[in-house]
């Protein structure tokens, strides 16, 4: 099986040594083109082109995607990053890696969490008890038990305050207070009040197309910009919206369906 380092998955039957591939592809857009496959041979992760043509043999223990055209790799119980020549260009030296978000990419030191660039330079020390990724110019970390926001010099632009906190979308961020959840914006003002329930694993918090979900009883629905609803929350699971519709599913007559909403 092999997949794209852009989300895309095709599937073909490797054999024990091949120098190239051919499964069948539609004509492959130019995203395609421009994107590399993770394939797995013995045990081993490597990358082929889109023509099948493996570039990057099958060497690596485990392996992700490239993202800013870098991929992370284990390697010995650490992590670090290949290019895409399949070079280690970072030292697996990491007890965690993440993909590369908004220039910088987080990874663990320790038990700490901080953010360095593509060379591998720490543009922000390991600090942080917990954090995720930059998104839109701010990540949301945790220090002393509270969550706030950094910008990418390593200072806060919203000091930590909340419960929980996740990443901005559309220039609104999630945040939990007291188990209800709420939207800032950049300056760390509400926009919709602490006042929903849902599981932080399980709902979409991001806003796409100006909707993100929420969850009351259980079930899932969507609200707007302003915090009113969107979408009736009748949904066991709800996806994003992409192009006008979501994929949702919903118990009817006894049975678990997927559908679109839109």
């Amino acid at each position: 099986m092999f997949e794209a380092s852009g989300g895309h998955s095709l599937f073909a039957q490797m054999t024990n040594s091949p120098t190239s591939i051919h499964p069948t592809l539609q004509s492959p857009s130019k995203f395609q083109q421009n994107r590399l496959f993770r394939i797995i041979q013995d045990g081993r992760f490597g990358f082929i082109d889109h023509t099948g043509t493996i570039i990057i043999l099958p060497q690596f223990e485990l392996v992700w995607n490239f993202v800013d055209g870098r991929a992370q790799f284990k390697e010995n119980d650490r992590y670090g990053y290949i290019d895409e020549t399949g070079k280690k260009v970072i030292s697996s030296q990491f007890r965690l890696a993440f993909a590369f978000s908004d220039g910088l990419a987080l990874v663990v030191l320790g038990n700490q969490y901080g953010y360095i660039d593509r060379t591998g330079k720490l543009i922000i020390a390991p600090r942080f008890e917990d954090a995720l990724a930059f998104k839109e110019g701010l990540a949301a970390v945790k220090m002393n038990n509270k969550y706030g926001y950094i910008n990418k010099s390593g200072r806060f632009a919203i000091p930590p305050q909340y419960d929980y906190a996740l990443s901005f979308s559309e220039g609104l961020a999630p945040v939990q207070i007291n188990k209800r959840w709420g939207y800032i914006d950049k300056t760390g003002q509400f926009v919709i009040q602490p006042q929903l329930t849902g599981d932080r694993l399980a709902g979409n918090w991001d806003f796409r197309k100006g909707l993100a979900g929420f969850q009351v009883n259980q079930q899932w629905g969507y609200i707007d910009k302003t915090g009113k609803v969107a979408i009736a929350p009748e949904f066991e699971e709800i996806r994003e919206f992409s192009e006008g519709l979501a994929a949702v599913k919903k118990a009817e007559n006894g049975a678990t369906l997927t559908k679109q909403v839109s």
